[in-house]
């Protein structure tokens, strides 16, 4: 017998049983629905409520801090005032209680007796070690006061005038015969004898102290003329004569001599010329040296080599000197200061 072929209609009841399977089983494996997502601005804004309450709590704790910092600065600043008091206090206490007991002095029984205190005298200091003989220290020479006062005006002298503003001193010729005699370099100019010459009434010195004064002739030959007697200027110590020439090694005079020709060859170095010749140098030592010894009343001293190198040194003192206030009043005027 065969077999019965299924109707259709039952095929068709198959196929809607197996679909109907077939949508539960992906209805069965399907995944869940997702949540919905929140928006940024929401998250950002509840993460920024979120800093600022912790900063706000921060700041309170920072007051806190630095609240009970103050009070301790306060508190330690108030028991260092109360020790200072303390210990001012208790230093007086101390100084009082032994005053008091200086003023009361406790009673001693008579088998105690007091000492005298005794107060050791101080070391002996070791003396101080002094040069003695000719090593010993010299005290400063001094220069007598009444040496250049009362003297004559230069302008009154009529012997000897005084150089004339803008004159040339190169051809001048003034009373200088009996200096120049002695003068040890030559000198450039005329001397004539005409100008009288102050000799001491004094005994005559020894022969090496006296010279001739002289005329240079147009040969050049020295014609004698006159014996003047001139005195040597003499050292304070003729036992220990310096080697650099000194003003103040020579005696009062001399030195106050030597001083006020210093002087005047200073003013002629700043009026006429700051820059003369050796000629002119010389000339000019050998004239100040003889105004200065005819106004003092001192015209018999022999102007030595060392003197006239003393006179002639002082150009460069001078010069240093007014370069000095030229360039302080030049820096002043350009405003370099």
């Amino acid at each position: 017998m065969a077999p019965k072929r299924p109707s259709k209609s039952n095929n068709d009841d198959d196929d809607s049983q197996s679909g109907s399977a077939s949508e539960v089983e992906v209805e069965e494996t399907s995944p869940p629905p997702k949540r919905p997502r929140r928006s940024t601005a929401a998250s950002s804004k509840t993460d920024n409520t979120a800093d600022l309450e912790r900063l706000k709590k921060l700041e309170a704790q920072m007051a806190r801090f630095n609240k009970a910092k103050n009070e301790l600065a306060a508190l330690q600043a108030k028991l260092g005032t109360e020790k200072s008091r303390t210990a001012s206090k208790q230093i007086l206490d101390e100084e009082s209680a032994e005053s008091e007991e200086d003023q009361n002095p406790v009673p001693r029984p008579s088998s105690i007796r007091e000492i005298a205190t005794y107060t050791a005298p101080d070391p002996p200091q070791p003396k101080k070690l002094r040069r003695v003989g000719p090593a010993a220290p010299k005290p400063t020479p001094s220069i007598r006061s009444t040496a250049l006062k009362n003297l004559p005006a230069r302008e009154s002298s009529p012997d000897y005038p005084a150089f004339a503003a803008g004159s040339s001193l190169a051809n001048d010729n003034g009373p200088a015969d009996h200096v120049a005699a002695r003068s040890t370099e030559p000198l450039p100019f005329h001397v004539t004898s005409a100008t009288p010459v102050l000799v001491p009434t004094t005994t005559a010195p020894p022969p090496s102290a006296s010279t001739s004064s002289t005329t240079i002739t147009s040969s050049g030959q020295p014609e004698k003329t006159s014996d003047v007697v001139l005195k040597a200027a003499a050292y304070r110590d003729p036992t220990s004569i310096p080697k650099k020439p000194k003003a103040s090694a020579y005696e009062e005079t001399v030195t106050a001599l030597i001083l006020r020709a210093c002087f005047e060859y200073e003013a002629l170095i700043s009026t006429h010329d700051a820059f003369p010749d050796s000629a002119t140098r010389t000339k000019w030592a050998l004239r100040c040296w003889t105004r200065a010894g005819r106004d003092a009343g001192e015209s018999d001293y022999d102007i030595s080599p060392p003197i006239s190198t003393l006179i002639r040194n002082r150009g460069s003192r001078i010069r240093s000197h007014g370069i000095d206030i030229t360039r302080q009043q030049v820096m002043t005027a350009l405003g370099f200061e």
